[in-house]
């Protein structure tokens, strides 16, 4: 039963069971991302994507209870690294191979011109590979550039993963000057809509994401969560955010429980704080 894995897992790190729910709910969410959408009324759709705080003092836990949801998102990203190095290769093997393409068609072009003809059209095989991308469930401390690139090899979407949100809230816009461009695309994030980055660097090509469908999960002190999210101008963020802050689970040594035992005692209610904001639907 999951019910039993939560409390069992929150016991062997003496964590509250409601930070390793929260964790579980918003993995799996993760997974889900933009392949499913629930419609409460015609015009209104939501995609699966949930923003976790997981709020508590220094040493609560918060950590050691995300571990375990996180390790087993990290399986499938290390299973794919051997196919992805192999990829890689390939990669550079048609890169080199439209390159020489590329040489050739250049020499006939010039060819047809010094003798007066029009130049012959550029052949498909001439035009270098995208890159290929590693599949890839969790980000972390990523720049807005990588974090779309990732984007694209997981169609369905990302949960970002931060041990400290203070840090995360922090370093919004710090590519930018703080003039808003790395928060203003967490906020569209949260929908899972269609977004497009143009940067002048990337040849002046569009980077166009198809769903910009990312989960958020990380820890935050009291404290640190009044001065980061919840003073200064309301755009919204701090209402797109589920708070889990229960009280403290008591310190003590794990204790295995027998098959035959029947003395897992369930938690009663898991303690969860919205915030009232504006509507993000």
């Amino acid at each position: 039963m999951v019910a039993d894995w939560v409390v069992t897992t929150a016991r062997s790190k003496s964590s509250p069971p409601d930070y390793v729910a929260a964790t579980l709910i918003t993995g799996c969410a993760s997974l889900i991302g933009s392949s499913r959408r629930v419609s409460p009324w015609a015009g209104w759709s939501e995609p699966a994507i949930f923003w976790t705080a997981i709020v508590g003092n220094p040493s609560a836990g918060k950590s050691p209870a995300m571990d375990p949801v996180l390790s087993a998102l990290s399986a499938p990203e290390s299973a794919d690294l051997s196919g992805f190095e192999e990829a890689l290769r390939q990669y550079e093997t048609d890169k080199m191979e439209a390159a020489l393409d590329l040489q050739k068609w250049e020499g006939e072009a010039k060819d047809a011109h010094a003798k007066g003809y029009a130049p012959p059209l550029m052949p498909e095989k001439a035009v270098a590979p995208d890159m290929p991308v590693r599949k890839r469930l969790t980000v972390r401390d990523a720049t807005t550039e990588a974090l779309l690139v990732a984007l694209k090899g997981q169609k369905k979407g990302l949960l970002a993963v931060r041990d400290e949100l203070a840090g995360w809230f922090g370093g919004m816009d710090r590519y930018t000057g703080g003039k808003g461009g790395d928060r203003a695309l967490w906020l569209e994030a949260y929908g899972g809509r269609p977004y497009t980055l143009d940067r002048v660097k990337n040849g002046g090509e569009p980077f166009h994401i198809p769903n910009l469908a990312i989960s958020v999960l990380g820890g935050i002190q009291p404290d640190r969560l009044e001065s980061c999210l919840l003073k200064g101008d309301d755009d919204g963020l701090s209402a797109r955010f589920l708070y889990i802050y229960p009280n403290p689970a008591p310190r003590q040594k794990p204790r295995p429980l027998s098959r035959q035992s029947s003395a897992v005692t369930r938690p009663r209610h898991v303690t969860i704080i919205l915030v009232v904001g504006p509507s993000v639907g």
